[in-house]
Parts: structure tokens; sequence; C-alpha cells
């Protein structure tokens, strides 16, 4: 039964925008005949208006009834619901997608715009059907042109007063201005010319085609007829289902137009008021390969569908409005020529390669796709097409999938691909690709499009693409997944382009480039295996250049400039829990989800994102929503049962964002027209914002201040007037307000208040603007327990004697006594340790262990006690122990977990402590997939065996349990940096205690302030009853900077002491990857740190403790450093010896490594917390250092600890004041108090007579 609509809601709906965003309405499909309607200038009461009250014509304003007609054939048919000004919907307006027509054909046009409360929309240029809303449901109005600047209604061009934008939307003014809809609303058809034929399956049979009342019932008999006339160049389509042939029949059979040829479907056809009456959605033209007509409503039955629907192999073809279903070998082949097909359907096609359309054309014959949609497409590569040589415009691809590449689009083979205004939601592929394949080294580009939730099973959620490169501008990834590459996998230029909570499995939550450029694009929230941080954002394989960037835990080692690491500030999204199961509609695609308990304004989320379960990651676009419920692309409804919690979320910038105005300076759009995502100009200000969003602002809301000629807005230092803008360390504040100017430090934070950056202040926890250094040893003297002089200084930089590029050595330190061992695992084939001794101040290399052992890529860990010395091989699953005989050095046996894979990382790291050695296995997968354990072993006389196997009781999936080990005497810990306890990866690290051949947990330790993705256990040290634990992603005083925590022991009870930052450290430094501890000395690295020379130069923060408290007394650096050495990726300290590690320095080729020796005093003779070289009373203990009479000499060990030396009076001064009192002293010394006696003892004999007169004097006389 044919099916024809004249009031009520159309299936899918249309789209329609308030604020920033889309929304979804039921259009009306037929409040009128279709017919030219001359523009009406006044609503009625409470209805919702859009553009401005404007008749052209002169007639009275009024509504128009129901069929009524203006006079006037020259108006264009515009469809219009209108907005009262300042009705609760006054930021509504919405020029919903149409069709435009010309003489060959219509084009689907699309608008968004809103009418703020007394002012009149931006200008644009519109001829077509205008949708807008009435108060009585879906009343239509029709108006022939928009004044949408000036005019009548008088207003300037609409400034909007919210961050309320759709999410897609004009790319630049056109005679139809493009857009893209759920639905296909056509109101205005191309008049019928004698070249017309018609085919309509409800007519009398034995037509000749050529009117509505004749037409041709088989579509096949048609195309026969256009194939034998040259003339006919059109043939219009009424609704209906079009099959090849009957049923049974050749399932090769397919319809195949000639060149020059136009089908268009979409026509009311016979028995209708007006058969030329054209509405795509209302009046459905199916062309269907369900020969039998057996198929089903979810395509069940298809075994003997057609293989083909359409082939088009000659001339140029359009086709438009056509639904194509079922088709089993490739819904649409079209080859080496020039086709248009728009305003199309394709649902539920296979293929091998593009189950809805393959197309292998050439730039010299472009095809051109737009405003079509592609619903659950399958085929093995190319999911909905396979793509050589297209253009695709405003097309909405749901729920593809390929087997292998590409769910979407396949794009290889060498030729062209451009795509644009279009989205992509939950498309899949097993292997590569989500959304798009890209192969070879023709270019693609894709601008202003939308991904959500896409997904492939290897690499690039959305794309792929290693062997060909593409440019990606002002588009948006949410929610994708990958497991390299959450969403991109490819050689790509990314430009303004907005990356938010896409997650790989393995590396690259959001981005694994090759060689790519990056600028004035987000990524934020993305997440990896390691965390969401700066790795999670964007992983580089290869080069990368980024810049004007925001990146959330952003170190430095991604080079650039300009780029960013502060919270974009995203507007407010929401939260709560489903009160109802979701309810999928299979017609429009979409899903409608209910909270009763939510209170949105309609459209209010429209153009925003859902994660419908935020148990795990896929999201989808939101369509529309009323006040409890919103409607999305796909289907979710196994997702959104009762109860679910959700999240919704917004990507559009809040006005105080760091993204405004931060992005590529030199940007200029191309073409001049480039919009943003929701069609706005692309630079708003002085400059262009980061992401996809840009944020609208004028002058009245950035006032100029400080009257420098640059507006607040703009100005990067709006307080005091700069007008050259000059911002030396490249942060965004102006140097005449930055409090350091020479290095960045956006956030200008100064946590002592001295007005001087922590990132500068030698002493930023104690206020000190003069910044005082007395040693010069980097440390302000208000902070340096040792402000005589450096604890360490550098005395020798070591490298390997048969150095070589990629040798990393350095990898791996330790030391003991005047012996260190240096690991360098890229030695060779099989990785070598060097012993070095000192020998009067010298370093030399004793031996290189290694080589003859058969050991492969051997010194990833290493460590030393006396004599003997133990290498690990991850790779062999071994630790090699070497011992030394005077100066020679043999291996004493190799050790092995019994049992163990290579797999599993054994020797990852390792502690030795006398006759017993701990080696950790991060990777075994005994407890659970790499769950870790860690193994003891201890000698006997020169054989090893091992002793225990250590596994964290509540060990999961994942944890490596053994990443870091450290030993002393009976106690050993153990870092299990991934354990989820406080959040995913937020880690733990677990102490084991000795009795007898019997170990036991002791405690676990976490951070008192524990999150996910800290990592805390990476690595880990013990001395006696203090234990460090580093977590190199907690946060410190920035973002992901990192910290380590100390523990002290109490009987068997452990508590955390203090928590170790370094407030002169950049973002994410990698603080706390390696720690070391001697006694009350504890020395961390920062291997990613910048430290003023470039990214991942590294640097090493030493900490002493006085009583309980721990401050930072040096920071080390190598005096050679350069970008990328990654100083102090391994470290180890001693009683007067610190060994840094820099696996990358390039003295003797790329990467082959070095490390640094540091000496100094670090013994502590009267056990006081303090060295010896800082303490001012070596003797006796005296942490708090008391010096009542500033001498230098502590209270402790002071004679006279109330008096200065000759200070007799006790003024503080030696001076004439003195003479009388001295001369007391001397004649009556049993008469005075005991200040005045030592004060006066001048020589500290305990006498006081003629041998301290003289010294007096030469005191009075030299002060």
């Amino acid at each position: 039964m044919r099916g024809r609509l004249t009031s009520g809601v159309m299936p899918g709906g249309a789209t329609w925008r308030t604020g920033r965003r889309f929304f979804r309405v039921a259009p009306v499909l037929r409040a009128t005949k279709a017919r030219a309607f001359a523009p009406n200038a006044v609503e009625a009461a409470g209805s919702l208006r859009i553009g401005p009250a404007y008749n052209k014509t002169g007639l009275p304003g009024g509504r128009l009834k129901d069929g009524e007609i203006a006079p006037g054939p020259k108006y264009p048919r515009l469809i219009q619901f209108r907005l009262a000004p300042c009705s609760p919907f006054r930021q509504v307006a919405a020029v919903v997608p149409a069709f435009c027509r010309s003489a060959n054909g219509c084009m689907l046009a699309h608008a968004f715009r809103r009418l703020a409360c007394g002012r009149s929309p931006v200008h644009r240029s519109v001829h077509g059907p205008l949708l807008t809303r009435g108060s009585d449901p879906f009343a239509m109005y029709w108006q022939s042109n928009l004044p949408w600047a000036g005019g009548e209604d008088g207003g300037s061009a609409n400034r909007r007063s919210s961050q309320r934008r759709v999410i897609m939307g004009l790319a630049s003014q056109r005679d139809c201005v493009r857009g893209m809809v759920s639905v296909f609303l056509l109101a205005a058809a191309p008049v019928a010319s004698a070249a017309t034929i018609y085919v309509d399956d409800d007519a009398p049979s034995g037509g000749d085609g050529m009117t509505w009342e004749t037409a041709y019932t088989d579509l096949q008999a048609a195309l026969a007829a256009a194939a034998a006339d040259a003339n006919i160049h059109e043939i219009r389509i009424a609704q209906g289902t079009y099959r090849p042939t009957g049923p049974g029949g050749d399932r090769n059979i397919k319809f195949i137009p000639r060149g020059g040829l136009s089908l268009r479907g979409g026509y009311a056809g016979v028995g209708e008021a007006d058969p030329d009456d054209r509405d795509i959605d209302g009046y459905k033209t199916i062309l269907s390969g369900d020969l039998n007509e057996d198929d089903g409503a979810e395509f069940a039955n298809r075994g003997d569908n057609s293989f083909r629907l359409l082939e088009i192999t000659e001339g140029v073809v359009t086709i438009d409005g056509l639904s194509i279903y079922g088709a089993e070998d490739t819904a649409a082949y079209i080859q080496t020529v020039s086709v248009d097909i728009g305003s199309c359907t394709f649902l539920q096609n296979r293929g091998l390669y593009g189950a809805a359309l393959s197309i292998d054309a050439y730039r010299e014959l472009p095809s051109r796709i737009h405003d079509c949609r592609f619903f659950r497409n399958y085929s093995t590569s190319g999911g909905a097409m396979l793509a050589h040589g297209a253009e695709i415009v405003r097309c909405v691809f749901v729920e593809n999938r390929a087997e292998l590449d590409g769910g979407a689009i396949g794009a290889q083979e060498g030729n062209w691909l451009t795509v644009s205004d279009s989205v992509f939601i939950s498309n899949s592929a097993s292997n590569a690709g989500g959304c798009v394949l890209v192969g070879d080294d023709e270019h693609k580009t894709v601008r202003g499009c939308i991904f959500a939730g896409n997904s492939a099973g290897g690499t690039g959620g959305v794309v792929h693409g290693t062997d060909g490169s593409i440019d990606l501008v002002n588009c948006a990834f949410v929610g994708n997944t990958a497991s390299q590459g959450g969403a991109l996998y490819s050689g790509s230029r990314l430009i303004n382009c907005t990356l938010v909570e896409n997650r790989a499995i393995d590396v690259g939550g959001a981005f694994l480039p090759y060689w790519d450029a990056v600028s004035s694009s987000l990524l934020w929230a993305n997440e990896d295996k390691q965390g969401i941080d700066e790795h999670a954002q964007i992983f580089a394989i290869e080069h990368l250049d980024i810049n004007y960037s925001t990146v959330q835990g952003l170190t430095g080692s991604l080079g650039g400039e300009g780029n960013i690491g502060a919270d974009p500030l995203f507007s407010p999204g929401a939260t709560g829990h489903w009160s109802m199961n979701a309810v999928f509609d299979p017609e429009s695609m979409q899903t409608t989800l209910t909270d009763a308990s939510a209170n949105w304004t309609a459209g209010q989320w429209a153009g925003a994102f859902l994660n419908p379960d935020t148990s795990q990651g896929r999201q989808s676009l939101i369509v529309s929503n009323t006040a409890n419920q919103v409607t999305v692309w796909g289907d979710f409804a196994g997702l959104g049962a009762t109860g679910t919690s959700y999240k919704i979320l917004d990507i559009h910038l809040q006005l105080t964002s760091p993204c405004i105005d931060a992005g590529d300076p030199y940007f200029t759009p191309d073409p001049p027209t480039q919009t943003d995502l929701d069609g706005e100009p692309r630079i708003m200000a002085c400059r262009v914002d980061i992401g996809a969003d840009e944020v609208y602002h004028d002058g009245s809301m950035s006032p100029d201040t400080d009257s420098d000629g640059v507006s607040d807005f703009c100005d990067n230092c709006p307080l005091i007037s700069n007008a050259d803008q000059l911002d030396s360390d490249s942060d965004g504040m102006g140097d005449v307000c930055d409090n350091c100017p020479l290095i960045s430090n956006a956030d200008q934070l100064d946590s002592d208040s001295d007005g001087i950056g922590d990132v500068c202040d030698n002493c930023p926890t104690n206020w000190n603007p003069d910044q005082g250094d007395v040693d010069v040893d980097g440390l302000g003297d208000t902070c340096d327990v040792c402000p005589g002089g450096p604890i360490l200084s550098q005395s020798s930089k070591v490298t390997a004697s048969d150095a070589s590029e990629h040798d990393e050595f350095g990898a791996a330190v330790a030391i003991s006594g005047g012996t260190a061992v240096v690991g360098a695992p890229g030695f060779g084939y099989g990785g070598a340790a060097y012993v070095l001794v000192e020998s009067e101040g010298t370093w030399i290399e004793q031996a290189r262990l290694g080589a003859g052992t058969g050991i492969c890529q051997g010194g990833i860990a290493v460590d030393i006690c006396g004599d003997t010395t133990v290498v690990t091989s991850i790779y062999q699953n071994s630790a090699y122990v070497f011992t030394r005989s005077g100066e020679v050095w043999s291996l004493q046996q190799i050790l092995a977990p019994s049992p163990g894979a290579y797999t599993d990382k054994f020797g990852q790291s390792v502690g030795i402590n006398g006759d017993t050695l701990i080696a950790g296995s991060p990777l075994n997968d005994d407890v659970a997939a790499d769950a870790g354990s860690a193994y003891v072993f201890v000698r006997s006389a020169s054989s090893w065996f091992e002793q225990a196997k250590l596994i964290a009781p509540d060990g999961s999936t994942g944890d490596k349990f053994g990443n870091g080990v450290a030993i002393s005497g009976e106690t050993v810990i153990v870092g299990s940096p991934l354990d989820d306890d406080a959040g995913l990866d937020s880690g733990s690290a677990y102490v084991f205690v000795r009795s007898g051949e019997t170990w036991t947990q002791q405690a676990k330790l976490v951070a008192f302030d524990a999150a996910a993705g800290d990592h805390f256990g990476t690595s880990v040290a013990v001395d006696g009853n203090v234990a460090v634990v580093g977590a190199p992603w907690a946060r410190g005083p920035r973002s992901d900077s990192g910290a380590a925590y100390v523990f002290t022991r109490n009987g068997s009870s452990w508590m955390l002491e203090a928590k170790l930052i370094s407030v002169d450290s950049p973002w994410a430094t990698g603080f706390g990857s390696p720690v070391a501890i001697y006694k009350n000395m504890v020395i961390v690295g920062g291997p990613d740190g910048d430290d003023e020379v470039g990214p991942n130069s590294g640097a090493a923060f030493v900490f002493v403790r006085s009583g309980v408290t721990w401050t930072q007394q040096a920071k080390l650096t190598a005096p050679d450093a350069d970008w990328r050495d990654a100083f102090s990726c391994a470290l180890d300290i001693g009683p007067t010896i610190a060994i840094v590690g820099a696996r990358y320095d390039d003295s003797f080729g790329f990467e082959s490594g070095a490390a640094y020796i540091f000496e100094g005093n670090l013994s502590d003779s009267d056990s006081d917390s303090l060295p010896d070289a800082c303490d001012n009373c070596v003797e006796y203990s005296n942490s708090n250092q008391e010096d009542a009479d500033g001498d230098g000499i502590g209270d402790a060990c002071d004679g006279c600890p109330n008096r200065r030396i000759g200070d007799v009076s006790g003024d503080a001064l030696v001076n004439g004041d003195d003479i009388g009192m001295f001369v007391t002293v001397l004649l009556t010394p049993r008469a005075v108090p005991y200040d005045e006696l030592c004060a006066a003892n001048i020589n500290n004999d305990s006498v006081v007579n003629g041998l301290d007169t003289q010294l007096f004097v030469n005191l009075l006389l030299h002060p």
C-alpha cells in the first residue's frame, strides 16, 4: 500500500539549531501545496520566529492559511517555522536542509544561524527552503528572501551572546547554503521537459512513460527507452520499490543507465493531487536487491539477492533521491566515468570492495557524492565505499563495517579523495582504519567532519594511512578506539582539529603519526595503556612538527613552539542515569534515550557528544534533545539500559579557555571564507583559536585596559602597557609582566609569592626576592642546608672505550665504593655492561661484561655490591652474575626463573645486597596476564639458587608487579606501577621481609593522593628503614610533572614521611622515573625534563633530610647537556659518589650514551642527617644546626654559644664598648658571668690573661 503523509512526523526527523548545536525535530512533510508563495511578516502570538519580519511583496503581514497561494510565481519556495523575539527559544534559529533547484537538478542546501533577541541574523543569501517552527505544532510559513543584514528589520549582523553553536555548519557562503540533515526534505522540483520520462509501479500497465498517467511501471523498461532515445535526459521515479528482475530471476541483472542520464526518485506519482510533488523521505523510491521479497527487516534471508543494483560505465550520470538496499556485491559500481550521486540512502549492502559504492575514477572525471546516507553496509575493505577519485560532501556514515580495512571508506591506488562536512558514527574495521583507509602517495583531504565512536581492531580508529598522506582540517574526533592510534594512525597534516577521549589499547590514544605536521589542534583526555599523559595524546614514531597546539601532559619532548598543556576548559556537559531503556529506530538509524530527572532546554545538547554508558568508551553525536530525552546517531539500545550512567560532552570552548587566540599566529584562512565546525569565521579576534571551535568575542568584551593599542583579549600583558607584545619565552605572557621572562611558565606559578616564578626561583618554597646564593650552587641561601658549598659537584664524564652509535651507554647504572657499572643494552647485537673504577681521581674502564657469554641486549638493568655485579637480559629471561678477583671479572652464574618465558621480561629490574639478589619480571602471567612477579636468589659459597618467588596477593591483569625492585638487608620492595587500586594505573609498591628463608609481605605502599595514571611504583629504592617510591606521572607542581614518596618504618609499620617534588621542573619531566637513596639523601631523576636546554635533556634532583623534613639541596645537570640526552634515566648514590646515566648522549654517535660522576662528602659522622660538609658541628649530633651567636659554629660544639669571641659586652659587636668589660674580666674573672668570661677567653685556653689581651687588641683593630 502506498504511503503518503499529508501532515505529521517524517521518520527520522529534520535537524535544526539552538545556540551552537543541532537538535532534531520531526519535520512537517506537507503543510501546503508546493507552490511559489510570497513572504509573510507577522507571526502568531507565542509562535517561534526565525528571520526578520520582512515582506518584500508589500502584502499585509499575516500568516498564510494552509494551501493559500500568494500572488506571483517569481518567489522561490521557502518553508519556515518562526521564532518569536524574546521567546524561551529566542536563541534558536535554523535553516534546515532542503533541495535548491536548478534546470539540471537539485542540490541539498543547509544553513545554520541563530537569531539573538532583537538582532537580525548574520548575512547569508538564501534561496530555497527555509524550515522553522511555528507556535502550533509544525505550522508552515513561506518566504521568498531573507534580508539577513540590515533591511527593514534593521539590525546589524548577529553577534552571538552565548557559546552554544552547531557542531557542523557553513564552510562558505553559496547561492544555496550547504548542509546536512537526518532526513532529506525536498520542497521544490525542476520543471519537466520533453526529455523527461516517468516510472511509477502503481501506474496502469502499458504506458509509454511520457506522463505520470502513462508512466512505465518497470524501471528497466524506462532505461531501455532512454538507451534507444538520446533525447531522453531524465527519468523520474515515483515512490515504490523497484528490483532489477523478478522473483527467482538472474542475480547478475542490474540497472545500467547510459551516459548523460539522470535518475531521480522521491516523487508522489499517480493517485496524488500533484504527482510531481517531491519529498524524498516521504515518497521513498527504493532500488532493492531483495528479488524474492523475503529478506525481512534485518535482511537476514539475503542469499538470493541481486549481486549489483547499479552499474555506470559510460558518460556523465546523475543519481538523485534514491534509497538503495540489499545488494550482495556492491550496490553501485562506477568505473572511469563522472557521476553525481545526491540525496541517496544506501542501506545494508554488501561487497568485496565497497559495499554501497565502488568508484574507480580519475581527477579528469570527478565523481561527486553529496547529501547521502550510508547505513550498515559491509564489505571486506571499504565498508560503505571504495573511492578512487571522488568528492564526498555532507554525507552521514553510520555503522558501516569492513572485515579488513576502511570501515566507511577505502581510498587507495593513486587517486585523489576529498571529504567535507560529513559525519561518521560507529563505523568499524577489524584491522585498520575504522572510518578511512588511506594508501599510496596521492593526497587526500578531509575537512569539517565529525568522527565519533568509530573503531578498528588494529590501527587507526578513524584513519589508517602509513603509505599515504592526508590533510585533516577543522575536524572533531571523539570517543574513537583502536589498538594503536585510537583516532589516527597515519601520515597527516592536522590543522584546527579537536581530538578528545579517544582510546588506544596499546599506544597513541589519539594520534600515532609517522611524518606529520600538527597545528592549532587540541588533544585532550585521550588514553592509552600508560594513561592520559602526553604519550597518550600523541605518540610520534617518526618526525613530528607540532606547533601552537594544546596537548594534555605536555612535556616539551614533542618540540615545536607555542604549545600549551593547560586545561582547554570545554563547556560544561552533563551526567546522569537513564530512567528507561533506550529505543532504537532502524528507519532513521537513531536511538532515543530518556532521563526523566533531567530538565534540559530543548536543543541544548544538539551537536554535543554522548557516552550512553560510562563503563565503556563508545560515543555518538547528539542529533536533538527535549527536556528529558536525547537522540543520537546509531544503535545504542544495548548500552542505554535503565539505570546506566551516561555522560554528555560539549567540546566548545568557554570564554576563559586558554585555547582562544592561541593558535598559529601566522594562520590565514584559505579560502578567506573558511569557518570552524559551526560555520563561523575562522579568526574572530587577533588570531585563530586552537581546535575545531572558534569562540566569538568582540571589543565590548575585551577593552584595552592599559591603552597600548592591543585589546585585552589579545594582549599578553593587559594591565601593563607593552605595544610590542614582546614574549621572549613564548609562554603567552608578555615580558613586562612575566615573573620568569626567559623560561616558559604560562601558569606563572609563584609558590612563595616573592614575585619570581617557581621555574626561575632558586628557592621556590621560601620568600627570597633577592635570590641570594652565596655558594653559587643554584640553590638559594634560604633553602640551602649547606650554603657554604655544593653537596655534589660533577667530576667526570665517562663513556665506553669502544663507544658507537645506538649503544645507549648509561641506560642503567650502579655504584659500590669506588666501582661503578654501566649498562649499554644497544652495544653490538648483544648489549654489554662496563665496569669503571676510580684511580687517583680518574675513572678508568676495568672490564666490559657480556661479550662471549651469549647475552642478548644485556645491560637493561645492572647492580653491584662489592666484587659482585649482576647484568640482566630481558630477552633471554636471564640475569648474569659476575665476580671480581683482583682486577679480573668472570661469569659466576646465569640465573633464570623456573618456569619462565622470554615475554615475562625477567630482569627488567634488579638489585643485589651481599649474597641476596632480586630480579623483577613485570610481564609474568602466573597470577594474571602481565600481573608480574619478582624472584629472590641467594648465594651459598659460589652457587646461586632461587629462594622465593614474590607476587602481589591482590595482583591483577596488567599490574606490572616487578617493574622496579630494590633490596636492603632482609627487606625488599617491589613496584607495581599499573595497579588500579586508586584508579587506572595509579600504582603501588609492596614491602617484603625475610625471616630465616621465608619471605612475607610486610606492607603495601600507596600514595596518600593517589590518582589514575600516576604510575606509582615505576621505580623504588630502600635503605634500612627508609623507602622511596617514584611516581613519574603524579601531580607535582603541575599536572603529570611527577613525584617521589618517602616512607619510614617503625617496627613493622610503614608510614609516609614526605612527598618530594621539584618545583623548578616543567610539565611531565618524568620526575620519579628513577630514584636512589643513601641514608638521609635521596636522588630523583627527571629524564624527560627540559632543563632550559631542550626537550628531554634531563636533570636529577638531590634531597636531604633534616629531622623529618626533606628539602631539595641540588639540581644536577650535564654541563654539555643537549636535547633528548635523557640525563638521569638511571642513577645511583653512595657515601661520596653519585652516578647519573644519559643513555641518548651523542658524544660518539647517535645515542652512543654517557654517564656522569658527581662527588662530594656525603658522610655523616654524627648521624644527625646532615652531611659533614654542611654540618656546623661534625662532632656532635645537632640536626637543628642552632648557632645562637651566628659565628658559624653550632651551639653543640661552640664553647661560647651565646657570644661571639671578643664581644664581652654582648651587643653583637667587637668595639670600644667591650674594653671596660674585658678589663673587668681580666682583673676579676671569678666575679663575671660565664658568657662574658668565654667571650674574653680569646685563645680558648680556659684562662683570661695577658695572652688574650693582645688578641683582643687585634680584634679591635681588625674586626
